[in-house]
């Protein structure tokens, strides 16, 4: 890996499944590479699985509505329920030949509370673009939804569908005498590798609950993102996982 490229976005692994450890890297002098930092696969610039995904594009004429019209559907693939997909603003694309299939997750990002920009997800690749902006420090995905259920704990995790997936074993397994009290979940922004980042960018939100609880994918970069975070947050408590991450669905298969 040419040290010299600048981190531009993250896309799947096709060697190890990971949905966002492979990190794109481009340069002023040759054509794009990537590395995965989950499984250390260094995929060279005239590797094909480059030529499937799309680059991120910054949108001139974003509009954060842009996707109002589209459903809010559950993500079965995923595990989570519709309810959960609309709590946390998500919406979705349908096939143009059924108008039924998923074929795209647009997760909404938020800068200082408002909707700056989404990632894109499709669902065939599992390849990811931006739409809008999200350059610079976005807020913790799901940070606007955690900020109003008023509680004083707060889960991190590595991926949206992980927040959600975990936002949903956990108001399932509430008893009823405290359904009312909402759990505050969130994830990091642009995977593990910026995580440490993405928390002191959002540091005045992080330090309002009493207790915070990473639950990061239980790779090797997962565990180093979780390393490095403690390193700067000695106080965070750490969740262990019995599956990769929250968001595992090897379990149903």
């Amino acid at each position: 890996m040419n040290s010299q490229g600048t981190a531009a976005y993250k896309i799947a692994c096709p060697e190890c499944g990971s949905s966002d450890g492979n990190q794109v890297f481009t340069y002023q002098d040759k054509e794009d590479d990537s590395y995965c930092f989950a499984c250390s696969t260094l995929f060279p610039s005239n590797t094909n699985q480059q030529e499937k995904f799309v680059m991120p594009e910054q949108n001139n004429n974003f509009n954060p509505k842009m996707f109002d019209t589209n459903p809010a559907l559950a993500l079965t693939d995923r595990g989570i329920r519709k309810e959960v997909v609309e709590i946390y603003g998500v919406k979705v694309g349908l096939s143009e030949s059924d108008g039924k299939t998923i074929t795209h997750h647009y997760y909404p990002d938020h800068k200082a509370g408002k909707v700056s920009g989404f990632e894109v997800r499709e669902v065939d690749t599992k390849s990811f673009k931006g739409v809008g902006d999200r350059k610079g420090s976005l807020d913790l995905w799901g940070q606007h939804l955690a900020g109003k259920n008023g509680s004083n704990k707060l889960f991190i995790t590595e991926g949206r569908c992980d927040a959600m997936a975990l936002y949903q074993v956990i108001i399932d397994n509430t008893p009823a005498k405290f359904k009312s009290y909402l759990p505050s979940v969130v994830s990091l922004t642009r995977g593990a590798t910026t995580g440490l980042k993405d928390i002191i960018n959002n540091r005045e939100f992080v330090d309002t609950y009493k207790e915070v609880i990473l639950v990061l994918d239980g790779d090797e970069a997962g565990q180093k993102a979780t390393k490095d975070i403690l390193k700067a947050f000695n106080n965070f408590k750490v969740a262990k996982l019995p599956l990769k991450d929250a968001n595992d669905t090897s379990f149903r298969r």
